[in-house]
Protein backbone atom coordinates (compact mmCIF):
# COMPACT_ATOMS: atom_id res chain seq x y z
CA UNK A 1 0.00 0.00 0.00
CA UNK A 2 1.40 3.23 -0.88
CA UNK A 3 1.91 6.12 1.34
CA UNK A 4 -0.74 8.24 -0.11
CA UNK A 5 -3.15 5.41 0.26
CA UNK A 6 -2.57 5.09 4.01
CA UNK A 7 -3.12 8.46 4.55
CA UNK A 8 -6.35 8.22 2.70
CA UNK A 9 -7.18 5.37 5.05
CA UNK A 10 -5.98 7.09 8.35
CA UNK A 11 -8.78 10.00 7.45
CA UNK A 12 -11.45 7.68 6.60
CA UNK A 13 -10.79 6.09 10.09
CA UNK A 14 -11.10 9.10 11.43
CA UNK A 15 -14.01 10.51 9.73
CA UNK A 16 -15.73 7.60 10.60
CA UNK A 17 -15.14 7.16 14.34
CA UNK A 18 -16.52 10.79 14.15
CA UNK A 19 -19.79 10.02 12.38
CA UNK A 20 -20.43 6.45 14.55
CA UNK A 21 -19.75 9.41 17.90
CA UNK A 22 -22.32 11.51 16.07
CA UNK A 23 -24.79 8.85 15.47
CA UNK A 24 -24.44 7.20 19.14
CA UNK A 25 -25.38 10.28 20.19
CA UNK A 26 -27.82 11.37 18.17
CA UNK A 27 -31.21 12.29 19.31
CA UNK A 28 -30.43 11.49 23.55
CA UNK A 29 -31.87 14.10 26.14
CA UNK A 30 -28.96 15.21 28.62
CA UNK A 31 -29.48 16.64 32.21
CA UNK A 32 -26.17 18.21 33.49
CA UNK A 33 -27.31 19.86 36.86
CA UNK A 34 -25.18 20.82 39.93
CA UNK A 35 -23.25 23.84 41.20
CA UNK A 36 -20.99 26.47 40.17
CA UNK A 37 -18.62 24.21 38.43
CA UNK A 38 -21.50 23.16 35.48
CA UNK A 39 -22.44 26.90 35.31
CA UNK A 40 -19.23 27.08 33.98
CA UNK A 41 -17.92 29.46 36.90
CA UNK A 42 -14.17 30.32 36.20
CA UNK A 43 -14.48 30.96 32.88
CA UNK A 44 -13.61 33.43 30.49
CA UNK A 45 -17.05 32.82 29.11
CA UNK A 46 -19.82 30.51 30.56
CA UNK A 47 -19.60 28.88 26.91
CA UNK A 48 -16.10 27.54 27.65
CA UNK A 49 -17.43 25.57 30.87
CA UNK A 50 -17.36 22.05 30.71
CA UNK A 51 -21.15 21.21 30.36
CA UNK A 52 -21.35 23.55 27.51
CA UNK A 53 -18.35 21.98 25.48
CA UNK A 54 -20.07 18.94 26.38
CA UNK A 55 -23.13 20.30 24.68
CA UNK A 56 -21.07 21.85 21.92
CA UNK A 57 -19.77 18.33 21.00
CA UNK A 58 -22.90 16.54 21.06
CA UNK A 59 -24.89 19.28 19.24
CA UNK A 60 -27.06 16.95 17.47
CA UNK A 61 -28.54 15.72 21.47
CA UNK A 62 -30.94 18.24 23.51
CA UNK A 63 -29.18 19.54 26.85
CA UNK A 64 -30.54 20.98 29.84
CA UNK A 65 -27.73 22.71 31.67
CA UNK A 66 -28.51 23.61 35.05
CA UNK A 67 -26.08 25.23 37.61
CA UNK A 68 -26.51 26.82 40.34
CA UNK A 69 -23.55 28.69 42.50
CA UNK A 70 -23.23 27.44 45.67
CA UNK A 71 -25.51 24.67 45.33
CA UNK A 72 -24.90 21.47 48.00
CA UNK A 73 -26.92 18.30 47.03
CA UNK A 74 -29.67 19.57 49.32
CA UNK A 75 -30.33 22.67 47.01
CA UNK A 76 -29.89 20.43 44.03
CA UNK A 77 -32.87 17.90 45.34
CA UNK A 78 -34.91 20.73 45.98
CA UNK A 79 -34.91 22.47 42.28
CA UNK A 80 -35.96 18.33 40.77
CA UNK A 81 -39.20 18.21 40.75
CA UNK A 82 -39.12 20.69 37.97
CA UNK A 83 -36.38 19.29 36.18
CA UNK A 84 -37.45 15.56 36.12
CA UNK A 85 -40.66 17.45 33.92
CA UNK A 86 -38.30 16.13 30.85
CA UNK A 87 -36.95 12.66 30.43
CA UNK A 88 -33.52 11.94 30.30
CA UNK A 89 -31.35 9.38 28.62
CA UNK A 90 -28.52 11.09 30.43
CA UNK A 91 -27.73 12.18 33.94
CA UNK A 92 -24.69 14.20 35.17
CA UNK A 93 -24.47 15.16 38.17
CA UNK A 94 -21.57 17.56 39.73
CA UNK A 95 -22.14 18.60 42.80
CA UNK A 96 -20.23 18.00 46.45
CA UNK A 97 -17.87 20.93 46.58
CA UNK A 98 -19.91 22.86 48.61
CA UNK A 99 -21.34 20.53 50.81
CA UNK A 100 -17.64 19.88 51.41
CA UNK A 101 -16.60 23.28 52.69
CA UNK A 102 -16.27 23.21 56.37
CA UNK A 103 -18.53 26.43 57.99
CA UNK A 104 -17.67 27.54 61.67
CA UNK A 105 -21.09 29.38 62.25
CA UNK A 106 -22.10 25.77 61.92
CA UNK A 107 -19.21 23.86 63.40
CA UNK A 108 -18.52 21.32 60.35
CA UNK A 109 -19.45 20.88 57.01
CA UNK A 110 -21.98 22.75 55.28
CA UNK A 111 -24.02 19.25 55.01
CA UNK A 112 -22.68 16.21 57.41
CA UNK A 113 -20.99 13.43 55.09
CA UNK A 114 -24.18 11.07 55.92
CA UNK A 115 -26.41 13.74 54.81
CA UNK A 116 -24.82 13.62 51.51
CA UNK A 117 -25.09 10.21 50.95
CA UNK A 118 -28.62 10.19 51.65
CA UNK A 119 -28.81 13.43 49.17
CA UNK A 120 -27.18 11.56 46.22
CA UNK A 121 -29.82 8.35 46.92
CA UNK A 122 -32.21 10.48 46.78
CA UNK A 123 -31.04 12.26 43.93
CA UNK A 124 -30.55 8.68 42.13
CA UNK A 125 -33.83 7.04 43.17
CA UNK A 126 -35.91 10.64 41.76
CA UNK A 127 -34.35 10.59 38.88
CA UNK A 128 -34.72 6.51 37.84
CA UNK A 129 -38.63 7.09 38.91
CA UNK A 130 -38.80 9.04 35.36
CA UNK A 131 -36.76 6.55 33.81
CA UNK A 132 -35.75 3.22 34.96
CA UNK A 133 -33.23 2.94 31.67
CA UNK A 134 -31.56 6.27 32.30
CA UNK A 135 -27.66 6.71 32.76
CA UNK A 136 -26.28 8.72 35.72
CA UNK A 137 -23.16 9.54 36.03
CA UNK A 138 -21.47 11.50 39.00
CA UNK A 139 -18.51 13.69 38.43
CA UNK A 140 -15.29 13.55 41.58
CA UNK A 141 -14.56 16.85 43.19
CA UNK A 142 -11.52 18.34 41.96
CA UNK A 143 -9.11 19.95 44.10
CA UNK A 144 -8.19 23.70 45.30
CA UNK A 145 -5.52 25.88 45.80
CA UNK A 146 -5.60 26.14 49.58
CA UNK A 147 -3.42 29.10 50.41
CA UNK A 148 -6.80 30.68 48.10
CA UNK A 149 -9.61 29.21 49.58
CA UNK A 150 -8.98 28.91 53.28
CA UNK A 151 -10.39 31.09 53.95
CA UNK A 152 -12.19 31.62 50.46
CA UNK A 153 -14.92 33.66 52.01
CA UNK A 154 -16.04 34.80 55.49
CA UNK A 155 -17.45 31.26 57.27
CA UNK A 156 -16.64 29.82 54.02
CA UNK A 157 -13.17 27.26 53.82
CA UNK A 158 -12.27 25.03 51.07
CA UNK A 159 -9.91 22.24 51.92
CA UNK A 160 -8.59 18.90 50.04
CA UNK A 161 -8.55 16.53 52.96
CA UNK A 162 -12.17 17.87 53.33
CA UNK A 163 -12.72 17.28 49.47
CA UNK A 164 -10.87 14.13 49.56
CA UNK A 165 -13.72 13.30 52.52
CA UNK A 166 -16.37 13.62 49.86
CA UNK A 167 -14.81 12.25 47.04
CA UNK A 168 -14.88 8.80 48.51
CA UNK A 169 -18.40 9.15 50.00
CA UNK A 170 -19.19 9.96 46.27
CA UNK A 171 -17.48 6.03 45.53
CA UNK A 172 -18.80 4.65 48.15
CA UNK A 173 -22.55 5.83 47.73
CA UNK A 174 -22.44 5.41 43.68
CA UNK A 175 -20.87 2.06 43.84
CA UNK A 176 -23.86 0.93 46.32
CA UNK A 177 -26.33 2.81 43.38
CA UNK A 178 -25.07 1.34 40.46
CA UNK A 179 -24.01 4.37 39.27
CA UNK A 180 -20.65 5.22 37.77
CA UNK A 181 -18.14 7.91 38.91
CA UNK A 182 -16.71 10.37 36.60
CA UNK A 183 -12.84 10.87 37.60
CA UNK A 184 -11.72 14.32 37.86
CA UNK A 185 -8.34 15.88 36.84
CA UNK A 186 -6.18 17.38 39.39
CA UNK A 187 -6.08 21.26 38.90
CA UNK A 188 -4.03 22.37 41.85
CA UNK A 189 -0.72 21.31 40.44
CA UNK A 190 -0.58 23.51 37.77
CA UNK A 191 -1.53 27.53 38.26
CA UNK A 192 -3.15 28.07 34.76
CA UNK A 193 -6.02 25.45 35.77
CA UNK A 194 -8.06 27.06 38.28
CA UNK A 195 -9.52 30.77 38.23
CA UNK A 196 -9.34 31.54 41.86
CA UNK A 197 -7.76 28.61 43.50
CA UNK A 198 -11.73 27.10 44.15
CA UNK A 199 -12.86 27.19 40.22
CA UNK A 200 -11.24 25.81 36.99
CA UNK A 201 -9.94 28.34 34.46
CA UNK A 202 -10.83 27.78 30.36
CA UNK A 203 -7.98 25.48 30.64
CA UNK A 204 -9.59 23.59 33.58
CA UNK A 205 -12.80 23.34 32.05
CA UNK A 206 -11.44 21.93 29.10
CA UNK A 207 -9.28 19.20 31.24
CA UNK A 208 -12.77 18.46 32.94
CA UNK A 209 -14.05 18.19 29.60
CA UNK A 210 -11.63 16.00 28.27
CA UNK A 211 -12.28 13.96 31.63
CA UNK A 212 -16.02 13.81 31.25
CA UNK A 213 -15.96 12.65 27.59
CA UNK A 214 -13.69 9.63 28.83
CA UNK A 215 -15.69 8.83 31.36
CA UNK A 216 -18.96 8.51 29.45
CA UNK A 217 -20.29 4.93 28.00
Amino acid sequence: MSLKNIYILLILIVFTGYLIDKMMNKKKTYLIVGDSFVKGTGASELQNGWAYLLKERYDQSKFIISGVGGDNIEAVNSRLNDLLKEKYDIVILGVGINDSRYRPSLGGFEVSLDNFKDGLSNFAQRVRSQNRSVKIYIVELTYVNESLTSPYKPDKYYSNENIKKFNQAIIETAKNLGVKVIKAPSLNNRPNLLSDGLHPSDLGHFELYKSIIEGLD
